[in-house]
């Protein structure tokens, strides 16, 4: 999840850039339109791919909630298990 939060990052900086460099006059107005849609299409797909892997972590915490006592019993047997309550 890093490196998908680290390619975020820097998708949301290269949007700031990109502004910078048109406000600055560096690019013309069509360039901005055509490297900001593409960057935009990026951005997009990675905040997908967050949203993603956020449900999946959080899926994953709560069966681990609701496994780990059956696990816990399986694992002490019985009489200890009485003991987790």
């Amino acid at each position: 999840m890093d490196a998908q939060q680290k390619s975020y990052n820097e998708c949301v900086k290269k949007i700031d850039n990109l502004i910078d460099m048109r406000a600055g006059g560096e690019i013309s107005e069509q360039q901005f339109k055509n490297k900001k849609a593409k960057i935009v299409k990026e951005k997009m797909h990675l905040q997908e791919l967050l949203k993603d892997t956020n449900n999946m972590v959080g899926k994953n915490i709560i069966r681990i909630i609701f496994t780990a006592p059956h696990y816990l019993r399986s694992i002490l047997g019985a009489n200890d298990a009485k003991d987790l309550k």
